[in-house]
C-alpha cells in the first residue's frame, strides 16, 4: 500500500517503471489528518525532518491509533549525534530551521516524539548512508 498526496499516488508512472504497480494498492490523502487503517507497519522515509514536534507526534500518534496490536512503525531520518560532535546533517538541519518548520534530531529527540504519540522507541538501525531507521512499537 502506498499512502501519499492525492497528485503523488494519482500518477504512478515511476512504479509502473519499477515493474511494481501491479503488487501496489494506492490510496490518496494527508498524512496529517488520517491514515489506512490495520497495517503492520507504518513507513516514513525523510518525513519527520519536514515538521515541527507537534505535527510530528500527531504523525505518529494517527500511525500508533491505526495499526494492528503488534504494529510497528518505521521512519528513516537522519539521527543527528549528542553535542558537538560533527555530522553532515547538521548542515541539512540548518537548512531546514531556515527554510521549514522542521529540523534533524537526536535519538533522545526521537525518543521523546515517540513517546508522546503513545510509542516506545525499541530501536535505531544506523546504515552506512547517513539515515537510520527508527524503529517503534505501541508503549
Amino acid at each position: 500500500m502506498l499512502y501519499d498526496h492525492p497528485l503523488i499516488v494519482k500518477e504512478p508512472e515511476y512504479l509502473a517503471a519499477a515493474g511494481v504497480l501491479d503488487r501496489c494498492e494506492l490510496i490518496g490523502g494527508n498524512f496529517l489528518q488520517s491514515v489506512p487503517k490495520g497495517a503492520d507497519a507504518y513507513i516514513m522515509k525523510r518525513i519527520l525532518m519536514d515538521w515541527d514536534d507537534e505535527d510530528c507526534v500527531k504523525m505518529l500518534r494517527l500511525c500508533r491509533d491505526a495499526m494492528t496490536e503488534h504494529g510497528r512503525v518505521l521512519t528513516v531520518n537522519v539521527v543527528l549525534p549528542p553535542a558537538n560532535h560533527p555530522h553532515p546533517g547538521k548542515i541539512i538541519d540548518i537548512f531546514l530551521m531556515i527554510q521549514l518548520k522542521g529540523r534533524e534530531r537526536t535519538a533522545d529527540e526521537f525518543r521523546d516524539l515517540y513517546k508522546r504519540a503513545g510509542l516506545k522507541l525499541t530501536r535505531i538501525v544506523h546504515n552506512p548512508s547517513m539515515l537510520s531507521i527508527v524503529e517503534g512499537e505501541r508503549d
